[in-house]
């Protein structure tokens, strides 16, 4: 059984364009490489991702669902003569070939990009530090995108002033920019509240290498209207920095909608959350945030390679700011998630089972003149019960053997990656595809062979009315950590169900098997007419999903015929179709298109009487309405069905 999955749905499409190389032949036994883009040579003036040269060309990247294209960020220096400016860019890429995504942007300021407008976007860079550096999209699609900050000279720390270099001072506040949509302009919608030498709200430390946002706006009524509320948490951290001896943040940030009367921006310094182990560079990389609650955890990646998941211990009933010490809950070691370095969290909501994405963040020997093959990507099951064989997929190939580039200081490797679902047009089945940013190398997209496995893959479920019972069968293709099936009833059209029964699973099988379930007629269900059943699978670790509903129609005083509703429906491209007769006859089923030109005839035979089932494969038919229609013994039904390709 395969529920809906809120992912885009998305075309295999091929295309060649510029710098690009798309091949399936290519990847290795669990990846597809579905493009790598390398930083063009400079003998080609006019390829059109030119602006890749560079050790810092590219420092982020974020996949926007809604419009399916990959985001960059290219904190770009610009020269005039012998003047040097920032001018910045954040490009846009088909997410499925790589190429300019040239239907993103505004015509005004120039597609396949996001308006930068350094009116905007200034004033918060200094010492090769940039107005913007790192982005993510929340959960509604708005873009968001912070600057980055570092006393590199480390004259700085440990602050405040009046020992703080000057330089560092000027370089101005911390600040996060939205753009609402991809052709809007951005807007300043935080920055450190008590900016320079008085800044009393973040520490003197460096600011803006991990970046994670996540949430959306939601309406609820206050005093019987109705109000927006905007949910995101925007989380920010930083890596190491040079003072004498290494120095370290330990520190997240956490920004939360403002809702102070007069508010001069949109979002608050919410939480400060300090880690238990100073020194560990709590999130010098990378923090991926489970939910824009406060019960919400965060994973996060240290300078020294430990990713590590802590929950964030607001208080609901205490003012902003507030001071979160967080205690170490889990840790998964290196042995585990390789030199992980930026890091994404998916939960694939089929049946909650979570998975960390994770790019290579560590140049594999400390001797510059050796290459490096730490350019790569892989996926982390963190469920309670990962399977051990299958899923996830070993790591990606590697991009290139080039150096990881560091920002400032020590070990802030330039690094970054994200994924979307994609849904193959036929299997149905869904892939994950990653896009991963690995400095000094490119940035490439990988999507899995094998598809994003189901617990338990239901092909059928259907019920019948056998005499004074209700028989349940259905068909399983293969199960994964299947502890059974709960099965549950509405006499209400849906409103409200009961568990009636359960029936135990095979755990672990990739061969076809089985179930039934008999439900006693009562007089409720023949006063009820229509009676509707739907399975719950649970695993062994308590993740469970639903089936589909099936309908059992059971008439008060029956007749000699009765045609049931084909499952499932729409169908692609097989379906079966039950029908009952009271007493011996002729049957005969047939197909007919919109139309009413017969395609197929299922039976034309004689019958014996009780319950029967046939299955119809439509391969050979286009899509749409078809009617199904029963003659037995004269009596004459039909019912319609819908093939989807």
């Amino acid at each position: 059984m395969k529920k809906f999955l809120p992912v885009l749905v998305a075309a295999l499409l091929v295309g060649v364009l510029g710098n690009v190389t798309e091949s399936f032949a290519q990847g290795n036994i669990y990846w597809v490489e579905m493009w790598v883009n390398l930083p063009p040579s400079a003998n080609d003036p006019n390829n059109p991702n030119n602006w890749m040269r560079g050790s810092k060309s590219y420092t982020s990247l974020a996949y926007d669902k809604w419009n399916d294209v990959v985001y960059i960020v290219n904190p770009k220096d610009c020269f005039v003569g012998q003047f040097f400016f920032r001018c910045p860019e954040i490009h846009a890429w088909d997410a499925e070939t790589g190429t300019v995504a040239n239907h993103i942007g505004d015509p005004a300021n120039g597609t396949g990009k996001l308006y930068v407008d350094t009116d905007v976007m200034r004033g918060s860079f200094s010492q090769g530090q940039y107005e913007i550096y790192r982005i993510d999209i929340d959960d509604e699609g708005r873009i968001f995108v912070c600057n980055v900050l570092a006393p590199i000279w480390g004259i700085c720390y440990p602050g405040p002033p009046p020992n703080c270099d000057p330089d560092y001072l000027s370089q101005g506040p911390f600040k996060v920019y939205r753009y609402d949509d991809h052709e809007d302009d951005p807007r300043l919608v935080y920055q450190t509240a008590g900016s320079g030498p008085t800044n009393t709200e973040m520490t003197w430390t460096m600011w803006g290498t991990a970046f994670d946002v996540v949430g959306a706006r939601h309406d609820i009524i206050v005093d019987g209207k109705t109000v927006t509320r905007d949910s995101v948490r925007i989380f920010a951290s930083g890596g190491k920095f040079y003072s004498g001896e290494v120095s370290v943040n330990d520190e997240i940030n956490v920004f939360l909608e403002d809702e102070r009367e007069g508010a001069p921006l949109d979002y608050r310094l919410g939480l400060y959350l300090l880690h238990n182990e100073p020194g560990s560079g709590i999130a010098a990389h990378g923090i991926a945030a489970t939910g824009p609650f406060m019960e919400s955890q965060l994973y996060m990646d240290s300078n020294f390679r430990e990713t590590v998941l802590n929950n964030q211990g607001q208080d609901p009933n205490q003012p902003l700011p507030q001071l979160v010490s967080m205690a170490l809950n889990q840790s998964l070691a290196g042995s585990v998630t390789g030199e992980s370095g930026s890091i994404a969290y998916f939960l694939d909501d089929r049946y909650d089972r979570p998975y960390l994405v994770l790019s290579d963040g560590n140049n594999s020997s400390p001797e510059i003149w050796k290459p490096n093959n730490n350019t790569r990507a892989r996926v982390i099951d963190l469920s309670a019960s990962p399977d051990p064989v299958n899923w996830p997929p070993q790591a990606t190939p590697q991009i290139g053997a080039g150096r990881l580039v560091n920002l400032t200081g020590i070990d802030n490797f330039i690094n970054d990656i994200d994924y979307k679902v994609w849904i193959h047009p036929d299997s149905g089945t869904a892939h994950l595809q990653v896009f991963v940013l690995i400095s000094g190398n490119g940035i490439a997209s990988y999507r899995t062979r094998d598809p994003i496995p189901d617990p338990v893959e239901l092909e059928t479920f259907k019920g019948f009315v056998n005499g004074n019972q209700i028989d349940l069968v259905w068909q399983i293709n293969s199960e994964y950590n299947n502890h059974g099936f709960e099965v549950h009833r509405s006499f209400d059209g849906g409103d409200s169900w009961e568990n009636i029964g359960f029936v135990e699973g095979r755990g672990t099988t990739s061969t076809q098997g089985e179930y039934n379930f008999t439900d006693p007629m009562t007089e409720v269900h023949k006063n009820i007419g229509v009676v509707k059943y739907r399975l719950r699978q649970v695993d062994f670790d308590g993740t469970f999903m639903w089936s589909p509903v099936t309908d059992v129609y059971i008439d008060a005083a029956p007749t000699s015929v009765s045609l049931y509703q084909n499952y499932p429906n729409p169908f692609n491209p097989s379906t079966s179709i039950s029908y009952q007769i009271q007493e011996p006859s002729f049957v005969t089923l047939k197909v007919f298109n919109a139309i009413g030109e017969e395609v197929a005839t299922l039976v034309n035979e004689n019958k014996a009487s009780g319950v029967h089932v046939v299955d119809f494969d439509a391969s050979g038919l286009t899509s749409g309405t078809y009617m199904y229609q029963i003659n037995a013994g004269g009596v004459v039904l039909e019912k319609k069905m819908v093939l989807m390709k």
